[in-house]
């Protein structure tokens, strides 16, 4: 008889070792300010973890006279971490390049979890010259 809690483990363990890049999280929430009694935005650090980015699976929308193709990119990660839909991720590449996303909806399976990602229309790619 197959263990398969054991056999999912040891799926999460090596696929966890195929997570080369650093996602830190950004989460937006609104705050008091305590002077102003104003409330406002903040963008508040809710942690890293460790990921793989996908370049996605190309998709297409048929628009009344064009056909549009387009990439939607897709963040892998460990199932436990702390990623929630409208999150700011700044995803640093093993090769060190910075790229930022909107996070969507986090799909979790038993061994790790999926992210689809929005491409910041304030976004900045910063690339490793050194």
């Amino acid at each position: 008889m197959v263990d398969y809690e054991a056999a999912f483990a040891a799926l999460g363990r090596s696929a966890s070792s195929m997570y080369w890049d650093i996602c830190t999280v950004t989460r937006r929430q609104n705050v008091k300010n305590q002077v102003t009694k104003i409330t406002e935005t903040e963008d508040i650090p809710a942690g890293s973890c460790p990921c793989r980015l996908s370049s996605g699976l190309p998709r297409s929308t048929k628009l009344e006279q064009n056909t549009t193709v387009e990439a939607v990119p897709k963040l892998f990660s460990d199932v436990d971490a702390d990623v929630k839909a409208g999150d700011l991720l700044t995803i640093t590449r093993k090769a060190g390049d910075t790229l930022q996303f909107t996070a969507g909806k986090p799909y979790r399976f038993r061994s790790h979890m999926e992210v689809e990602l929005k491409e910041r229309e304030d976004a900045r790619c910063i690339h490793d010259t050194a």
